[in-house]
């Protein structure tokens, strides 16, 4: 009887022992991203009230997951915008919408294609593209962009608009989501550790619409062009990357 009884301990601590074989969760590392938006942003910008997540975001993505949002503005001149401010009135502006979404433990649940999200909303995009966009300190920012239109049920007018983003993760900044999912998966079997990502959008308007929002009361974005759009956003990226972007952390630029 005692020599069972010790055949069984024996087994019981062998088994325990192994535990300590069991692989480790990776540590984890943060996004090379400043978590929170600036109130103002070189070139003119000056930006409006902090913006919440919607009910349906908060009930579709996971728990941990946060989000920063916050619309700029930049009043702009000229005869033609002052006669449009005469007989509309509003300050004639150029806008844009610029949102953080940092993922959780899991980004899975967190992180995903913004033409996913955006397609679940209503919107129609055309055929995406990858607009590679120079920064101040001569980087390559790979920015994914998508054409949306959209019909207003109520009015049946419709409202365009161009979406931009891109994805950060601890060390590197990518426009395409399969290229962020294999950078994940490389740098946890590789490098042993998991990393929150953060993915940032930006929105541009091209027709010319009001703003419910309180802080951008008065504001009325003027009618652009997509091609105006392009270069209002390239102009407004090189100085609002490096405000909410670690750049020296960044080691891989997928654009370059």
């Amino acid at each position: 009887m005692t020599k069972r009884l010790m055949i069984v301990q024996a087994l019981l601590l062998a088994g325990l022992s192994l535990v300590f074989l069991l692989p480790q969760t990776p540590p984890m590392r943060e996004a090379a991203l400043r978590a929170e938006l600036p109130t103002w942003v070189g070139g003119g910008w000056e930006g409006g009230s902090d913006l919440e997540a919607s009910k349906e975001e908060r009930e579709i993505l996971a728990k941990d997951t946060e989000f920063f949002r916050r619309s700029y503005f930049r009043p702009v001149g000229g005869l033609e915008t002052s006669l449009l401010e005469e007989t509309d009135g509003g300050r004639m502006s150029d806008v844009v919408s610029a949102g953080i979404v940092l993922s959780g433990k899991d980004p899975s649940n967190s992180i995903h294609a913004l033409e996913r999200c955006l397609t679940a909303q209503g919107f129609n995009i055309a055929e995406p593209t990858t607009m590679l966009v120079k920064l101040k300190g001569g980087h390559v920012l790979p920015v994914r962009r998508l054409f949306c239109t959209r019909v207003d049920p109520a009015t049946r007018a419709m409202a365009r608009s161009i979406a931009y983003y891109w994805f950060v993760g601890h060390d590197a900044v990518t426009g395409n989501h399969v290229v962020r999912g294999i950078k994940d998966f490389s740098d946890r079997m590789l490098k042993g550790y998991d990393q929150r990502w953060g993915y940032i959008t930006v929105t541009a308007y091209l027709d010319g619409v009001r703003f419910g929002d309180d802080s951008l009361a008065g504001v009325r974005q003027r009618p652009v062009t997509p091609e105006q759009a392009d270069r209002t956003v390239e102009e407004f990226l090189g100085d609002f990357v490096p405000e909410v972007v670690k750049t020296e952390q960044i080691a891989k630029w997928y654009g370059e």
